[in-house]
């Protein structure tokens, strides 16, 4: 894993070209590759050429999704005392 915060592991890749077959190929190991209770999510960015900026791409697959949803509604329930919440 690239980067890791208390919810979810992250796999981070700078692409020219990648197939949709390619991303799922990428999520699938970067779902095997996480850890244990963290939610496995898959970032892009297209390298566009000399001074072409693009952006972030974030995906997950919809068991992570949902995962990551329930979480977030379960901490919604539960008051939260800490001036800053992070994932």
């Amino acid at each position: 894993m690239d980067s890791e915060g208390p919810l979810i592991a992250a796999q981070s890749k700078n692409v020219a070209r990648l197939s949709l077959a390619g991303v799922e190929r990428l999520l699938e190991e970067t779902r095997r590759g996480t850890p244990d209770g963290k939610i496995p999510v898959l970032v892009l960015k297209r390298k566009g050429g000399r001074g072409t900026e693009t952006p972030l791409i974030v995906i997950m697959d919809e068991e992570a999704f949902r995962g990551l949803f329930g979480r977030l509604q379960k901490r919604e329930a539960e008051p939260d005392t800490r001036e800053f919440v992070y994932w």
